[in-house]
């Protein structure tokens, strides 16, 4: 899954600071920027600059000996008007908290990658409505795990707070693509038959999460 977190917005500083980022343990490999066309009607981002590339990641993988060591690759994205940072890598080790803090160490000073997404739950609950199907819904409440069917009343624009949302499997349409999305704890994972189809939903996550 994706790792989904908020930066700080200064554009200028992340294009001058992201092509040759380098710390102890990340290297950028790659930088490329792109203009962002509205998928989603209304688009509130339209046109904002996307900046993204590779990165490699490497870790020591021996207690004893640090010439031994593990070198994993990734892709990030940084959406300059949203602010939101993106971190995709098909593994969990290094974690996605690792991998930011050694962004975070390379970048320079007043450029940050914040700890975590911080998602109202009133804006996940508008992309949760905004999808077409809703195949599940956990939610946190009461110190316990439930899904959104068991719960003994409906959840009303006054008791929202009462439960966070922990995970959402969801369908959106797109044209003729169904496109399979799951939100969990600050990660999601999009897989869908068109090549725009991720960039649509994480246009509909702006739109409803993001700017909240």
């Amino acid at each position: 899954m994706d790792c989904l977190r908020r930066a700080e917005q200064d554009s200028r500083a992340w294009e001058e600071a992201l092509p040759s980022l380098e710390s102890s343990q990340l290297t950028v490999l790659s930088f490329s920027s792109t203009t962002a066309q509205g998928l989603e009607e209304p688009y509130q981002y339209d046109g904002q600059t996307i900046y993204s590339g590779e990165f490699e990641f490497t870790q020591k993988t021996h207690p004893f000996d640090s010439s031994i060591e593990r070198s994993i690759t990734g892709e990030f994205s940084y959406r300059t008007e949203s602010g939101l940072f993106i971190i995709r890598t098909q593994t969990d080790n290094p974690t996605p908290s690792e991998i930011i803090d050694r962004f975070n160490s390379a970048l320079p000073d007043g450029v940050r990658i914040f700890p975590g997404l911080q998602p109202s739950n009133e804006g996940l609950w508008k992309f949760i409505k905004s999808a077409e199907e809703r195949v599940s819904v956990t939610l946190l409440a009461e110190g316990e795990e439930t899904d959104v069917a068991e719960l003994d009343g409906p959840i009303r624009a006054d008791n929202l707070d009462d439960y966070l949302v922990t995970r959402a499997e969801l369908i959106f349409n797109r044209g003729t693509s169904k496109i399979d999305v799951i939100y969990s704890y600050d990660s999601i994972s999009i897989l869908g038959p068109d090549e725009d189809d991720y960039e649509y939903v994480i246009q509909v996550f702006e739109n409803e999460v993001v700017s909240e």
